[in-house]
């Protein structure tokens, strides 16, 4: 092989490694926030609340905040009813203090099946569902405590593995 055939192979290597790590880096894009909290196997309490404590944000602007549910076959409903409680937590940078917005508290149905029954969410054994739950205004600094509880009428439900939080800015 000559030395200008070997030259061009490791610079379609480089340049293809390039390429791929470059679209990595654009899927992330915008994403500052992105946590699962896994829920116990015997199934998820009524009166456990999941808690997400959002660091301060690094630049003011509007940002979206989704909903990321994992479900088993051992889920036994076509919807989820989940109370969403966001809570900002602003810096004051003048006064130096912290202050708490009210709670905003908003009841969310997931839908996680259609009408006859198959999921809507993507995967095989463990099923992904992706809800958008509000477009949130920050300022540089502002945190985020969100609070999440199921609101069935079962106590105990079977089948969700896990609940999580991303926030992107938009």
């Amino acid at each position: 092989m000559t030395s200008t055939r070997r030259l061009c192979q490791y610079s379609l290597r480089i340049l293809l490694l390039l390429m791929v790590a470059g679209v990595c880096v654009a899927c992330l894009r915008g994403k500052v926030y992105d946590h699962y909290e896994q829920l116990p196997i015997a199934g998820w309490e009524k009166n456990d609340t999941i808690i997400f404590t959002v660091p301060p944000m690094a630049t003011a602007g509007i940002y979206s905040i989704d909903l990321g549910l994992r479900t088993t076959g051992l889920y036994p409903f076509m919807s989820l009813t989940l109370v969403f409680e966001k809570e900002v937590v602003s810096t004051d940078t003048m006064a130096a203090t912290a202050f708490t917005a009210h709670p905003v508290v908003t009841t969310l149905q997931c839908r996680l099946t259609d009408k006859q029954g198959h999921t809507q969410g993507q995967g095989v054994n463990y099923y992904q569902h992706n809800f958008h739950v509000a477009d949130l205004p920050l300022a540089q600094g502002d945190s985020l405590r969100i609070n999440i509880r199921h609101d069935m009428k079962r106590e105990i439900l079977p089948g969700i593995s896990d609940l999580g939080i991303t926030l992107t800015k938009k």
